[in-house]
């Protein structure tokens, strides 16, 4: 895992203004990137460690990034010398001696530069590679973050239902109490009690995904006498009719809770997946402080040119391209080889006489002595047609990296409008739906009173009851928005 500094943003300004303006937004915004780092380790920080340490996955990518920096090293050096070793099976007569082996070695030498440029290519090649293993160790941590959004965004729904089902059985126990006609003081005292906001549960086995410590278990409703109907007609029929209504609610939502428990088991397997847990460990869910709402995209644009691994990827890319086009106008110049030739020559006597006649023809006699031949050797690339075609290919490269930068430029800076829309949208939507859901909570705190008055409306209980529901709901769906959104807003600018 990088260590943190790595993330440390060089955020350029290039916009006209005044430059004290300009350094104020700088050091705002760096404070937004770092200020989660200087606060105390949350839960999910945890996570993202083990997930970038332990995920297959990124593993992978990290090793792919490693062969990739160890193929520098095999570029930039000479071609292997060429060893030759021959030996006669019949000496060669010559003038000055018989030959009877010979060895040569022969080194060719690349043009002037075509070494170098085989170096800066594939260093640029696994700085390219190391750019792609940043991207997808983002993307990994992005998915952490996902599902731990997902786990959050489920448990608090589990939470809040369950909190809504003790309401509403609540109001049953204050309804029957109603229909028996008894003292409704203490009905009322839990029921108004039951508004209020319930609590978060922090813990999530691993082993077992159905069950979460701390979620209330729904209690088992109590059941309207069956002969309570017949006692009088008129208002008492209306009381049993609201017992009976809340007792449906109380049944669906007992479902619903039961649905929301059986869909933890897939996303804790997921997350245990991506973040490298063991069987057994425990998920701790903790908030995190959203971001404030922000208003910087020039500055935060001028950050993602700099820093997100795809656009950095696709720069070192193009380094390398350059390096290629070089290595391909390099690879029309001709090689040139220097080599040693030694003859190994043994001495021969005086054979035949001279101007004799005879079968034996006159040999002179040999000294012998070994016979050493530099040697220098051009290669000729004739086929132009072939190194030009090189040229081409390397140069309609570089054009489709640069139009793959500009399309990758005005995606990212889409996807940044659209997060901070989302981000501030969010967050706007969280903070009103936090005020109406404490105008609910007191509202239905004075209907819950006027109800066991028998002054309150129970329609306009039951619906209340069902907007607090859903206002809670909406106002945890905006919160995990913001995170959501946060978190695609980092992997972007790429930290």
């Amino acid at each position: 895992m990088e260590k943190s500094k790595e993330n440390t943003l060089k955020a350029r300004w290039h916009k006209k203004g005044s430059p004290t303006v300009r350094t104020g937004l700088m050091l705002l915004f760096i404070f937004l990137l770092f200020a989660k780092s200087m606060a105390q380790e949350n839960a999910i920080d945890v996570y993202l460690e083990l997930a970038a340490e332990n995920n297959p996955k990124l593993i992978s990518s990290f090793d792919a990034y490693k062969a990739q920096l160890a193929k520098v090293d095999q570029m930039g050096q000479l071609p292997d010398a060429e060893l030759g070793i021959g030996y006669f099976l019949r000496p060669m007569r010559l003038l000055m001696g018989n030959q009877v082996a010979e060895v040569s070695l022969m080194q060719m030498f690349p043009w002037f530069g075509t070494l170098k440029a085989e170096k800066a290519e594939a260093t640029y090649m696994a700085e390219a590679s190391y750019e792609a293993f940043r991207q997808q160790r983002n993307q990994i941590l992005f998915d952490v973050k996902n599902t731990y959004y997902d786990l959050l965004l489920l448990q608090h729904t589990i939470d809040v239902t369950a909190s809504n089902l003790k309401l509403l059985e609540t109001l049953e126990a204050l309804s029957l109490v109603r229909f028996q006609g008894g003292d409704s003081g203490g009905a009322m005292g839990n029921a108004m009690e039951a508004v209020s906001t319930p609590t978060l549960s922090r813990q999530l086995p691993t082993s077992n995904a159905m069950q979460m410590e701390g979620s209330p278990q729904p209690s088992k409703s109590t059941e309207a006498p069956s002969d309570m109907g017949v006692r009088s007609e008129g208002r008492k029929t209306t009381r049993l009719t609201d017992v009976l209504r809340l007792q449906i609610q109380i049944k669906g939502l007992q479902s619903q809770l039961d649905q929301l428990q059986q869909d933890k088991a897939p996303l804790i397997q997921r997350f245990v997946q991506l973040s490298g847990l063991s069987e057994g460990d425990t998920i701790i869910l903790e908030w995190e402080e959203a971001m404030p709402p922000i208003d910087m995209e020039e500055l935060m644009l001028d950050s993602i040119w700099d820093h997100n691994p795809m656009l950095s990827m696709l720069n070192k890319e193009a380094k390398a391209l350059e390096s290629k086009t070089n290595l391909a106008e390099l690879a029309g110049k001709p090689m040139i080889g220097l080599g040693l030739n030694y003859m190994l020559l043994n001495s021969r006597p005086e054979m035949g006489i001279p101007g004799g006649s005879g079968t034996m023809e006159y040999m002179p006699a040999g000294m012998g002595g070994n016979m050493l031949m530099p040697m220098l050797s051009l290669s000729l690339p004739l086929s132009r047609k072939k190194y030009k075609s090189m040229v081409t290919e390397a140069r309609h490269m570089q054009s489709a990296n640069t139009h793959s930068q500009d399309n990758l430029k005005n995606e990212l800076k889409t996807e940044m409008s659209e997060v901070i829309n989302s981000i501030n949208d969010a967050l706007r939507r969280a903070s009103l739906l936090e005020e109406q859901v404490e105008l609910l909570e007191k509202t239905m705190e004075l209907i819950i009173v006027a109800y066991a008055n028998d002054e309150g409306s129970f329609e306009e209980l039951i619906a209340l009851q069902r907007e607090l529901l859903d206002f809670r709901l909406s106002k945890i769906d905006a919160t995990i928005d913001s995170l959501r959104a946060q978190a695609r807003w980092e992997l972007l600018v790429g930290i």
